[in-house]
């Protein structure tokens, strides 16, 4: 008796892991934003803001965040640190975000100092995001 009880809770413990994947990925939305602001903009998503709106407004359900990083211009250190800091904190936040709703189509969108890091931050993607689509440069 106690080994049946067992294997019950073996295969309720095996099969419930797929359903809290399921209901997971059931939660992704059809678009996911990323917003990075430009150099010396306040935390947010700064001038690309107003773009970020127009998608959200245009695609209801979509959701969006902003990119943490210094966005530091100052000087030429600080500037180049920044860049750097901000291709690192796109990278996590892309990949984390991908890991979980890998359906999810993702937009990026920047301003200013975030347009300089796009060629670095494409070598720094998870290679399933890169080849899943194509990146454009609107500027």
């Amino acid at each position: 008796m106690l080994s049946k009880a067992a294997t019950v809770l073996f295969l309720a413990r095996a099969l419930a892991v797929p359903l809290e994947l399921d209901s997971q990925q059931l939660s992704c939305p059809a678009i996911h934003i990323f917003g990075a602001r430009e150099t010396t903009a306040p935390p947010g998503y700064g001038s690309a803001g107003t773009v970020v709106d127009l998608i959200l407004n245009a695609h209801p359900g979509s959701t969006a965040e902003a990119i943490v990083y210094p966005a530091a211009g100052n000087t030429d250190a600080a500037y180049a640190a920044s860049v750097q800091a901000g291709v690192q904190a796109v990278t996590n936040q892309v990949n984390a975000f991908y890991a979980k709703c890998p359906s999810t189509q993702l937009v990026y969108v920047g301003y200013s100092q975030v347009s300089t890091s796009q060629t670095y931050l494409l070598a720094c993607l998870n290679s399933a995001i890169r080849d899943k689509g194509h990146m454009t440069d609107k500027r």
